[in-house]
């Protein structure tokens, strides 16, 4: 009997935590998760990192703890860019990757002063629809130039 009783609350304990884990939206196409890109960048540009956060959890399937440490870094570092590299410009859009018909990569530029910030998304394409498989932010801007001559 205490050894089902273990099962029944470990079990019970793992299915609240997967109702913890499961994102709130689906995202119904890639014209939707392109959307939802350049929104999110319109309001880091716009200084509403915090709100861009908020946005992305809804599409985030994983722990949402993983996306609030995220969340944290980001705003911590974005605070200190413009003191060293000039103020915030624009922002734009970059390329678009995708692999096969299951996985899509939309690429934004932060462009400071003396500085710029890619912010990649990625998107996973999920039983029911579009879910953000990945939001990663680089100033490693190397694999993003263009050959132009030579």
């Amino acid at each position: 009997m205490k050894k089902s009783l273990q099962i029944v609350v470990v079990v019970s304990a793992l299915l609240l935590s997967w109702k913890g884990q499961a994102q709130e939206k689906i995202l119904i196409d890639t014209t939707a998760a392109a959307a939802l890109s350049k929104d999110v960048t319109q309001m880091v540009f716009e200084d509403k990192a915090e709100q861009a956060f908020q946005l992305l959890s809804l599409y985030w399937p994983y722990n949402p703890q993983d996306i609030m440490e995220l969340s944290e870094k980001f705003i911590s570092e974005s605070e200190v860019v413009p003191q060293k590299f000039g103020p915030l410009l624009d922002f734009q859009k970059g390329p678009v990757y995708s692999l096969s018909n299951f996985r899509i990569k939309y690429i934004y530029y932060l462009r400071y002063q003396y500085f710029a910030l890619r912010l990649i998304f990625e998107y996973q394409l999920a039983d029911s629809g579009w879910i953000l498989g990945s939001f990663k932010y680089s100033d490693d801007l190397s694999e993003d130039y263009q050959k132009i001559s030579g």
